[in-house]
């Protein structure tokens, strides 16, 4: 099948905008319950959720106080904030609308629906009394919009750029989240020690990871074995190995693929070679930000390959 690169950037952005509608979702409606349930002095500040993002410059030009009210404001409700989930969604619909030729007719209604319904209902979304039913209206409607992909599209191009793009956003805030929730856990210092399994757990659970981390390692919650799963797990798909392998496979029948695929086994290889065992914090921080580095090096060759290609 042939496809125009630029209808190809805009699947895989439409993908990426998603998914990351999606993890926004729940990583804000998984912290709310863990704030909710720790005591006072034992839990991380609300901003935390921004330095997951790295947004600690943008948020501060916008507020004074790292408040709940302030991050969830910047998270959930405003519609310029590169960072919110109205913004995402935005992006997405007009991916949607300038390639309506190479989807569903359901795929259009789904993400039109669900700009739709953000428009209306973010602003109501700070206050906790009405933050969970958005958040997790938003997290169905985009399993809805990915399981019309799934079950409308031939398995080629389309297909293949809108995967590609999942997968490596779900990457990229699975090392974000686990980042930031080993800094926090570790900012906490001797506070943590009580509720340490607990704060893993949401680290878990912010992935859609807390049963099938049990059903592998049973009930008891750590550092390690969370890292562990959610990097190096190649039965669990939302970790960074299983995308990865997925990302060969998408690849390969791709043109021109050798530098992005050489890119991914080596990450794939790095990435099992790590012992997290014997990590420090520091070591552990380290190379996730490495592991950032390669997947903001794959998606740069992915947007060199096929998206901004010169003429020959």
């Amino acid at each position: 099948m042939i496809l125009l690169s630029r209808v190809a950037e805009r699947l895989y952005w439409l993908a990426r905008y998603l998914e990351r509608a999606q993890a926004t979702a729940r990583l804000t409606k998984s912290f709310t319950h863990l704030i909710m349930d720790l005591p006072i002095g034992q839990s991380p500040e609300w901003d935390v959720l921004i330095e997951t993002f790295d947004a600690q410059e943008a948020f501060s030009q916008r507020f004074n106080a790292n408040s709940e009210t302030n991050v969830m404001r910047y998270l959930l409700a405003l519609n310029d904030s590169t960072n919110s989930i109205p913004f995402s969604i935005s992006c997405a619909r007009e991916n949607v609308r300038t390639t309506r030729g190479v989807l569903s007719d359901d795929v259009w209604e789904h993400v039109n629906e669900l700009h739709l319904y953000v428009q209306e209902n973010a602003s109501q979304s700070v206050a906790r009394r009405n933050r969970y039913e958005f958040l997790e209206e938003v997290i169905a409607r985009t399993q809805l919009i990915f399981s019309a992909f799934q079950h409308s599209l031939n398995r080629d191009h389309v297909h293949r750029f809108i995967t590609m793009g999942r997968v490596i956003e779900r990457a990229d805030m699975a090392t974000r989240i686990l980042d930031t929730g080993a800094k926090a856990i570790h900012r906490l210092g001797k506070k943590a020690l009580a509720v340490e399994s607990l704060l893993w757990g949401n680290v878990l659970e912010s992935q859609l990871a807390l049963s099938a981390y049990r059903r592998s390692f049973g009930p008891v919650i750590d550092r390690d074995t969370t890292a562990s799963f959610l990097l190096q797990s190649l039965k669990f798909p939302n970790s960074v190995a299983f995308g990865l392998n997925d990302m060969i496979e998408l690849l390969a029948p791709l043109p021109k693929a050798q530098p992005a695929l050489r890119t991914v086994r080596a990450l794939n290889k790095e990435l099992d070679r790590f012992e997290i065992a014997d990590a420090e914090v520091s070591e552990l921080h380290e190379f996730i930000d490495t592991l950032q580095l390669r997947l903001m090096e794959i998606d740069a060759i992915i947007q060199h390959t096929w998206f901004k290609m010169s003429p020959e």
